[in-house]
């Protein structure tokens, strides 16, 4: 239902005269290809924009293959009656390889090339349709574009930055006709490799009254990132940045296109990321005696905290010969930090119904200097079958060296395009307005992510009161009012909130020289290597501090254990009202009401549950259970057709499972997710959501699968 594509890169490809519109080849041409609106060749067609475009969102991996391997050992040493110490390691290695479908490109061509439009091979000037036409859906917030001027195609064509002063055969200055395509035999397959290793020496025991527990901790994460295959050296096929005349944009390859195209792809490690941390905590607790409360002792407990990271990331010399085709500049980067916390707690019994405690956190970050967090939580419980129990605290969350310190690097700003909900491409007819052209509208736009030294701690303010039932022996009742409100949020304000108001996120956007943006396909011709290049145009989407987010809502939780003579059935439900969800895009913005609406931003479901039924043979040989997941409606992001909301439905999987356990030591389950094969709701979201059509936030795209554990207890 999405219309995410290689716009412009089409297959057969498409030109862009010297006057920058675009141009769609129809019918045959003597090469072989067939433009639009067959478009033959193409195996992931949409025709929707007047094109033969490629849906890349209809060649993306939605689950990567993924394989885990992890090892942990432990060896405990008693120390007297009281104390123990324990060394533990911890190795584990996570190795992930996503397909992205295929490469897109744009050069200039050479019009001495057979396969510049009008040549023996290439595609007939007569034939060259304006593309992006037709009407948009209003679902989709799009806009027409329709180039009625023929194609200007300058000849002879602007000189080659290595060919030196103008000459007979060319032209300086002059605008370049380009060459934009998706190549169809391509797949790109891109790798990480993270190796975790963690030691941990913890010393635990009691004396004197007290409980106490000491820990050091180190621990190393490397992430290896790597093209596996498909990623090309864009140098090989186009020298000084005009295509080969060996490649044939338009239709199928000759045999010496293809060797050159093959030629240029090359595999490798483009970027080393390593973390690594260290600590030393302990905690422990005291009774203190009847201080209040006879019979009920309050307890102090205290701790402490130290510790340090550093983290590192940079590319390789093999980044440099791909960045063309990744948008990542060469970059080196570190950044560090240390931190002390040190904490208290009292438990102190008012009544012998009242239980009061207080309790209080001192951070100090050599980054972000200190901070103090309170906790204050009352228990009542009147009768032996109601409690009642509140808090209030504080909270901090310090960004990441990750979020502070992360390279910059460039790629497509968001899964729609730079038109989508922009006020500057709504005209119609289409006459966009500056820093927009009504071509621009229509493309993916490039965004600048990565870091920011500046992000601020994130805070929070925390609020729950609640009560607990036991109305009978073996149920328990929980319900639960809770507020949040998180200040600074560390986020990035949204593509798509950029481009819909120009204005005021002008200093957001980074022009180029001509005082217009980039399309995502011509990053490799104006932004390689430095995004800094002033062919170079873009938005800045970088972490920052977004604002501030508030919720409140309804936690229920029911559990029920009934003993019989067939055996144990345990009923559970854990579900969540959300009251309220108000989030703001960007710091000072208005705060977007998210319930059971994807406003802007993805929606909080007003109402969502688990609901389990389990049962257990007397002798616990055989046991089964079935639970159902559900979603509820909301609005989706983007009206029909018609101009109306459309409604997301709702999302209800169950999922059941078979236990048996034949001796003492084994036990062997079989399980089935999504029993009954449910479709997702359709969404027309865009927001981290291109490539899907569903919510991917909740949604197991493999839906019914099947699983099989065997545990075995050697020892």
């Amino acid at each position: 239902g999405g219309t995410s594509t290689n716009n412009p890169g089409t297959w057969p490809g498409s030109v862009i005269d010297s006057n920058g519109n675009y141009f769609q080849p129809s019918g045959p041409n003597a090469s072989g290809g067939n433009g639009f609106p067959t478009c033959a060749g193409n195996p992931e067609l949409t025709t929707y924009f007047g094109n033969c475009a490629y849906r890349y969102s209809a060649a993306t991996d939605l689950l990567p293959q993924h394989s885990e391997l992890s090892a942990m050992g432990t060896l405990t040493k008693s120390i007297g009656a009281d104390n123990s110490l324990q060394l533990q390691y911890l190795w584990a290695q996570s190795d992930v390889l996503a397909w992205s479908g295929p490469m897109f490109y744009e050069f200039q061509m050479n019009p001495g090339s057979p396969y510049f439009p009008g040549n023996a091979q290439g595609p007939s000037v007569a034939g060259l349709l304006p593309s992006y036409g037709g009407t948009t859906p209003a679902n989709l917030s799009g806009t027409t574009f329709v180039n009625t001027a023929p194609p200007t195609l300058k000849n002879p064509p602007p000189c080659n930055p290595t060919s030196g002063p103008a000459s007979a055969t060319c032209v300086a200055n002059a605008s370049p006709v380009l060459g934009v395509w998706t190549d169809p035999n391509n797949n790109r397959y891109a790798g990480n490799l993270n190796t975790e290793q963690r030691a941990l020496l913890t010393f635990a025991g009691k004396n004197a009254g007290w409980d106490y527990t000491t820990s050091i901790n180190y621990s190393q994460n490397i992430n290896d990132n790597r093209n596996v295959s498909g990623y090309p050296n864009e140098s090989l096929l186009a020298p000084g940045g005009v295509l080969s005349d060996l490649i044939n944009p338009f239709g199928p390859q000759s045999a010496a296109g293809q060797a050159l195209i093959n030629s240029s792809y090359i595999s490798g490690t483009y970027l080393i990321g390593e973390d690594k941390r260290w600590s030393a905590d302990g905690h422990a607790s005291h009774e203190l005696g009847d201080i209040i409360s006879k019979g009920n002792p309050a307890t102090v407990a205290v701790g402490f905290q130290v510790g340090g990271e550093r983290f590192d990331s940079a590319t390789t010399a093999y980044n440099t010969l791909t960045q063309a085709a990744t948008g990542l500049g060469n970059s080196a980067v570190e950044g560090s930090r240390t931190f002390q916390a040190v904490f208290m707690e009292l438990d102190l019994p008012l009544t012998s119904t009242l239980d009061l405690t207080l309790a209080d956190r001192q951070d100090k970050y050599s980054d972000f200097g200190s901070t103090n967090n309170p906790k204050i939580q009352a228990r009542w419980q009147p009768a032996s079958f109601v409690t009642f129990r509140g808090t209030a605290s504080t909270g901090f969350r310090a960004p990441t060296l990750f979020s502070l310190n992360n390279p910059d690097s460039l790629a497509a700003s968001t899964g729609g395009s730079m038109g989508q909900g922009n006020p500057n491409c709504a005209n119609s007819p289409p006459t966009a307005i500056a820093p927009f052209t009504n071509a621009t509208c229509a493309t993916q736009g490039l965004g600048l992510f990565g870091g920011n030294p500046n992000l601020t701690a994130e805070t929070s303010e925390n609020f729950d009161l609640g009560v607990v039932l036991q109305p009978i022996q073996d149920m328990g009742i929980t319900l639960d009012y809770y507020r949040i409100l998180v200040k600074n949020t560390i986020s990035a304000v949204p593509a798509q909130a950029i481009y819909g108001n120009p204005t005021l996120f002008a200093s957001y956007y980074k022009l180029n020289g001509a005082g217009g943006l980039t399309p995502s396909i011509e990053e490799a011709a104006n932004c390689i290597p430095s995004y800094l290049a002033s062919t170079c145009g873009y938005i800045e989407v970088n972490a920052a501090n977004t604002g501030r987010l508030t919720t409140s809502g309804i936690d229920l939780s029911i559990q029920y254990t009934q003993h019989t003579s067939i055996g144990t059935f345990r009923e559970d439900l854990e579900g969540t009202a959300v009251t309220q969800f108000l989030e703001q895009q960007y710091n000072g913005g208005p705060e977007l009401n998210l319930v059971g609406w994807y406003n802007e931003l993805p929606p909080a479901y007003r109402w969502q549950h688990n609901l389990r039924v389990d049962w257990s043979s007397p002798q616990s040989m055989w046991g089964g259970g079935l639970s159902n997941r559900f979603y509820s409606t909301y609005i989706d992001e983007y009206d029909d057709a018609a101009g109306n909301q459309r409604i997301v439905g709702s999302y209800s999987v169950f999922d059941g499972y078979v236990s048996v356990k034949p001796m003492k030591q084994l036990t062997v389950l079989f399980g089935i997710k999504n029993l009954f094969d449910t479709n997702p709701p359709y969404t027309n979201a865009l927001q981290g959501n291109f490539a899907a059509g569903y919510n991917a936030f909740v949604v197991d795209p493999t839906q019914r699968s099947f699983y099989l554990n065997a545990k075995l207890d050697i020892f």
